[in-house]
């Protein structure tokens, strides 16, 4: 490693997230470590990467070696998918495992680190300035809130320097490769919009068109992560919520799945029909808030690219792959 400049580890590093925050710190000169429990695939020119399971006692050595190395230590490592949680609950259950072995192992070297949450933590009810995440109804968001949780425990008890990156509905270039259990409504609407101009198809069937989503764009998430790395403190206090050091990563406007359907056919160039499918209950449960993006703006951090041009991107990227026009 090169002396001089951050090391940082990754652990999560060939998903999707991972990918993109490691040409994000080396772009800036960190030289980066990475530990994932997949081998990244052929495509991906991916150094310093270690295989292990952090949900296993094995990778005890692994990990104190890799945390003992950065500087930084950001835990992307987990489940992306809360379908997938619901139907594969050993694995959620394995996913607070690892974020424990990781945020001990940080709090011995004594390392900062990064814990990404997301907006599931939050109840349909609990709207700004969202203070409240104890009633999450998923599977996936009861374990992000114990993630937190533990992350004060350790913050408190073993004065582990942390910040929570709560983030809302990821997108991007490369996201169809790393999903685990289905797609994302971005990334399966703009396939279905290249495949139907393709084979000359007429019609795309919008489910839970009713329901509004926070979407925000990789390249933005990845400076997120980096803005709340940057302003990690030493202490905090655990009796004041609002000082506790989680933050709203998203684009602080909702938008209704129909309406963002909409923005992708212009842009993927479907002349074809959109069709409004039924709308889910435990869809509309969810998503009923934007993010708040208050705190992160506090930092000076702000959401740079649009809607529109983030689907460009994601436009771009798949026609390529698929031979939409």
């Amino acid at each position: 490693m090169e002396e001089n400049n951050p090391r940082v580890l990754i652990t999560g590093d060939a998903g999707f997230i991972g990918r993109h925050l490691r040409r994000y710190l080396e772009s800036r000169g960190c030289v980066v470590l990475g530990i994932d429990r997949l081998t990244p695939r052929p495509e991906i020119d991916v150094c310093n990467l270690f295989t292990c399971d952090l949900s296993m006692s094995e990778s005890d050595a692994t990990l104190s070696y890799c945390v003992s190395q950065a500087d930084q230590v950001y835990h992307l490592a987990g489940t992306a998918s809360v379908a997938y949680c619901e139907a594969h609950v050993t694995e959620a259950y394995g996913d607070l495992i690892a974020a424990v072995r990781v945020m001990e192992t940080c709090a011995l070297y004594k390392k900062p680190v990064v814990v990404p949450s997301s907006s599931y933590v939050y109840h349909s009810e609990s709207g700004p300035p969202y203070l409240t995440i104890r009633y999450a109804p998923t599977i996936y968001g009861r374990v992000k809130g114990a993630i937190e949780n533990l992350a004060l425990v350790f913050g408190e008890t073993r004065g582990l320097k942390f910040g929570v990156a709560r983030l809302f509905n990821v997108y991007g270039p490369g996201q169809d490769k790393a999903v685990t259990y289905k797609g994302t409504f971005i990334t399966d609407t703009v396939a279905k919009m290249l495949t139907n101009n393709y084979e000359e198809l007429e019609e795309v069937v919008v489910k839970n068109p009713d329901v509004s989503r926070d979407f925000i764009y990789i390249d933005d998430v990845v400076s997120a992560l980096g803005i709340i790395m940057s302003h990690i403190s030493i202490s905090f206090d655990p009796s004041s919520p609002e000082l506790w050091p989680c933050y709203d990563v998203g684009s602080g406007e909702s938008t209704k799945l129909m309406a963002a359907a909409q923005v992708i056919a212009e842009v993927a160039g479907f002349k074809g029909t959109l069709k409004p499918g039924e709308n889910s209950l435990v869809d509309i449960y969810f998503g009923r808030y934007p993010a708040d993006i208050t705190r992160l703006g506090d930092l000076g951090w702000r959401p740079t690219v649009s809607f529109r041009d983030g689907v460009r991107q994601v436009v771009s990227d798949m026609q390529s792959k698929i031979g939409g026009k």
